[in-house]
């Protein structure tokens, strides 16, 4: 799955950038997709950064065998030198090269918007699902007005990024031999405010219903 060139930024930025409730809100998301379905004995996190989300899973599900791969070699690095769970193994590569086995349950965060030939990554990704299997992703959400320019800011300014455009990308997926099960939105407060109050957080899980108000779209995909 080849992606679009990217900026480089050292792992520790990189880290820092996803602290806070944005990770604990992904955290929960995909610690508590895994869990409803009880058959899930192998998950893989395709363009796992650092590692963050990943540990923090394996962590809450010790008996599940957890794999993450990335394209940056010092992510990779960085992320085998923290103190993970022994239920968790890193690989650099992608997933045409890299993944050695089907898993149960995939999930992306932010990903899928930087591929250069989309339809081959999820030609890739159906063919590394195990018959029961699902792909949970979450992307830039293109209707939130804020969300919206500031990737394409980032894309004018070069910085790799672009729009994750669903009425283009639903139909490859379906192509590719997979369909939505389900979809919201998510994430109404942006990654800057790193610790709302209590109130805060939950104007942000009513609100964010709205599909205008949630800065990431989640979609579950299953084998069509």
């Amino acid at each position: 799955m080849r992606i679009v060139h990217q900026t480089s930024s050292t792992p520790q930025e990189y880290e820092a950038r996803r602290a806070g409730h944005l990770h604990r809100r992904r955290v929960e998301l995909i610690s508590s997709a895994i869990r409803k379905r009880p058959h899930v004995r192998s998950v893989l996190e395709i363009g796992c950064g650092t590692g963050a989300v990943l540990r923090d899973v394996g962590r809450q599900l010790p008996m599940i065998a957890f794999q993450g791969i990335d394209l940056d070699p010092s992510h990779i690095t960085y992320a085998e030198r923290q103190q993970s769970p022994s239920n968790l193994r890193y690989s650099v590569g992608d997933l045409t090269t890299d993944a050695q086995m089907d898993y149960d349950f995939i999930y992306s965060i932010d990903v899928i918007h930087h591929l250069a030939a989309p339809l081959d990554g999820f030609r890739a990704i159906r063919s590394r699902l195990t018959d029961a299997g699902c792909w949970l992703l979450v992307e830039p959400n293109i209707w939130h007005p804020y969300v919206a320019w500031l990737q394409e800011s980032m894309k004018r300014a070069g910085l790799g990024e672009d729009h994750f455009r669903p009425w283009q990308l639903i139909p490859e997926m379906r192509s590719a031999g997979l369909r939505v099960a389900e979809h919201h939105f998510m994430h109404f407060w942006p990654g800057t405010i790193t610790e709302p109050t209590p109130l805060m957080r939950r104007v942000e899980h009513v609100v964010e219903r709205v599909p205008m108000l949630g800065g990431s779209a989640v979609y579950l995909l299953i084998a069509a």
